[in-house]
């Protein structure tokens, strides 16, 4: 279970001018949290008043008093702070068990500005999708000094805390656990996983390190895909440890298991070879790094054995390199693109267009190079 700390904030804005409310026409907003909580978290609510754009004199808050509602048992409190900003007055959390606190406040100087001035942990024991109201009820406000009732100008804004589940359990494929790898260059490999709370895209983040404890990371990046091709950093005759992290779109993690690989005392870098098992169908991959400067990696499938041709074209149709021209056995490839053309000029900036042709299948993609 991931646990974290989470700030959510329940504004008070007092407005001035024309547009004001009565006190029985308070107005209750609910603001979208900008960070999903997950089952199992502690979230910290702070109670927020902003008193900038009230005119002088009434424009420093001396007193108030205030509850707080939430919806139990999808938060549960676990506790709250003094009262802050040098107010002084009583918070009464004998009815947390209810999903109510009450809490009032005084200080003779007011205070202006933008402030806190409590702040609330809560427990997220609720299942996914289970929201909670987090809703503000004040019953008095006043300005310092002048005594002004402030609650005819009141404007609540509550908040809604949405319970989120982090992604899927999912496994790591290859290299298998304590594998010996004879090259430097070569796929990692895992399971897809989902967010069960919407049809969103997950993203990985993969790590690789020779300490188990990856304080040492001679690899961290992030991919939408569910292999990663390693270009460089790896020595031969070492042991490497590899996890990815699944993460959703309010960055709810799910870590997967740690696997170690050793690489062979002969292993070398290579500009193509084949790096994993057979494959099914033919398939032509997107280019890693896009964009790219100097060089980037192209990763293709031949199914069955046959001639391939992979060749490079400029945006208006001129081919510029030819990579591979060869019978191949089937096998997934790799070969790296040093961005030259054939006559080992350095080609120019710009979109170019790398096709791969064997027997009926052909397939193509765009890539970018940036000097």
């Amino acid at each position: 279970m991931i646990h974290k700390r989470l700030f959510y904030i329940l504004s008070l804005i007092l407005l001035t001018g024309n547009f004001a409310y009565t006190r029985n026409n308070v107005k209750s907003i609910v603001v979208p949290s900008e960070a999903n909580p997950n089952q199992g978290d502690t979230i910290t609510v702070a109670i927020k008043i902003d008193m900038s754009n009230v005119d002088e004199p009434n424009n420093l808050l001396g007193s108030f008093t205030c509850r707080l509602e939430w919806d139990i048992p999808v938060l549960r409190f676990v506790k709250n702070s003094d009262l802050l900003e040098g107010f002084t007055g009583l918070v009464n959390d004998s009815k947390v068990d209810q999903g109510k606190i009450v809490f009032n406040g005084a200080n003779i100087n007011g205070v202006g500005g933008n402030f806190n001035v409590l702040e609330i942990t809560f427990a997220v024991n609720g299942s996914a999708g289970d929201s909670s109201k987090l809703e503000l009820k004040f019953s008095a406000m006043a300005a310092a000094g002048t005594f002004v009732d402030l609650l005819p100008n009141l404007d609540i804004q509550d908040s809604l805390v949405v319970i989120n589940n982090p992604p899927q359990i999912f496994n790591l494929l290859q290299p298998a656990n304590g594998a010996e790898v004879d090259t430097l260059n070569f796929d990692l490999i895992w399971d897809p996983t989902m967010d069960p709370d919407s049809d969103d895209p997950v993203e990985y983040e993969v790590f690789v390190s020779p300490d188990s404890d990856f304080t040492d990371l001679i690899l961290t990046t992030q991919t939408p895909d569910t292999f990663y091709t390693i270009v460089d950093g790896l020595e031969p005759g070492r042991k490497y440890f590899w996890r990815v992290i699944a993460k959703d779109q309010n960055a709810a993690r799910t870590k997967s298991a740690t696997f170690s690989f050793s690489t062979s005392d002969i292993a070398t870098s290579v500009g193509e070879e084949a790096i994993h098992a057979l494959p099914e169908d033919f398939n032509l991959y997107q280019n890693f790094p896009n964009p790219f400067n100097p060089e980037t990696i192209i990763r293709y499938d031949i199914a069955s054995d046959g001639f391939a041709r992979l060749e490079i074209f400029n945006i208006i149709g001129e081919k510029i390199r030819t990579l591979v021209q060869e019978n191949k056995s089937a096998g997934t490839y790799q070969i790296t693109w040093d961005g030259r053309k054939d006559n080992g000029e350095l080609a120019a900036s710009g979109v170019y267009i790398y096709r791969l042709k064997v027997g009926p299948f052909k397939k193509s993609h765009k890539l970018l190079l940036l000097r």
